[in-house]
């Protein structure tokens, strides 16, 4: 596979450096050329249950040091990790407590915030990146804030000229397979995908709720054109596997999980990590 789709994750306001995923053992070969920003309609019913489970009052926060320090309500998807001792570390620093609350995948996150927009659950969201990003730009979820530190970042991955949200990372979003689990050759293109000789191996996200889920699509139509939905049904022939979220897929149907499906949507940075 030539090239990847390059998922660049965005924060408001608070740039906190986290681990998007984990495994081990894995090989990893990238997925597609690169996409553009795109949109799709959102889960509505995935989204009011990820809205009504995002209530702040659920989340644990990290206390603030001395009286009438204030707590930030900061709501990531649901992997999201953070170094230990970081919020208090942040909390020492700024007299600001931290309270961090799951939002599902990246895309149930999305659009739980749209349909609480008028009454937010959270100050500060982690974890938009450019799949995504149009919609919470056309919604108006953020207010303009240009960090101090913004001069450091790589003017290619600033991708809102209002800085509404803040670039924090970036890598390539690609198919990983646990070599020892392979029935055939490694895949090496997207065709390889639909080849039964990898007939119930791959694992994939739904792109409504999935941010690599959603790159993933991107990729097909980049490579296929008008002919992305024949290359979908082919899949669906080839007996992929379809999850609502990257923990679902990575640590459930596939191998690093205890699964049986050999390959998977995830990120370059998932089999070092």
């Amino acid at each position: 596979m030539k090239t990847s789709t390059r998922a660049v994750l965005l924060a408001l306001v608070l740039a906190l450096i986290a681990a998007s995923c984990s495994g081990s053992d894995v090989a990893s070969v990238a997925a597609s050329e690169p996409a553009e920003t795109a949109e799709t309609e959102p889960a509505q019913a995935e989204a009011e249950t990820q809205a009504e489970a995002a209530e702040p009052a659920e989340a644990e926060p990290v206390a603030a040091e001395g009286e009438g320090c204030p707590t930030l309500t900061l709501v990531t998807y649901d992997s999201f990790l953070v170094s230990e001792g970081l919020f208090d570390s942040f909390t020492a620093d700024t007299c600001i407590g931290v309270e961090q609350v799951a939002g599902g995948d990246t895309g149930q996150m999305v659009a739980a915030a749209i349909l609480t927009k008028d009454n937010p659950t959270a100050d500060v969201m982690f974890g938009v990146d450019n799949t995504f990003l149009q919609r919470t730009l056309d919604e108006g979820l953020f207010e303009p804030y240009e960090s101090p530190l913004l001069s450091s970042v790589d003017p290619a991955l600033q991708l809102d000229p209002e800085n509404r949200v803040t670039p924090v990372d970036f890598g390539d979003v690609c198919v990983n397979f646990w070599n020892d689990a392979l029935i055939a050759d490694a895949p090496e293109t997207l065709d390889d995908l639909i080849d039964p000789a990898h007939a119930g191996q791959f694992v994939t996200m739904n792109p409504e709720t999935s941010a690599p889920g959603f790159a993933f699509l991107l990729a097909t139509i980049a490579r296929y054109g008008d002919g992305w939905e024949d290359y979908w049904a082919s899949l669906v022939d080839n007996d992929v596997s379809i999850t609502s979220g990257w923990s679902d897929a990575y640590y459930g149907d596939f191998t690093a999980g205890g699964g049986g499906r050999s390959i998977v949507t995830s990120y370059a940075s998932s089999p070092p990590a």
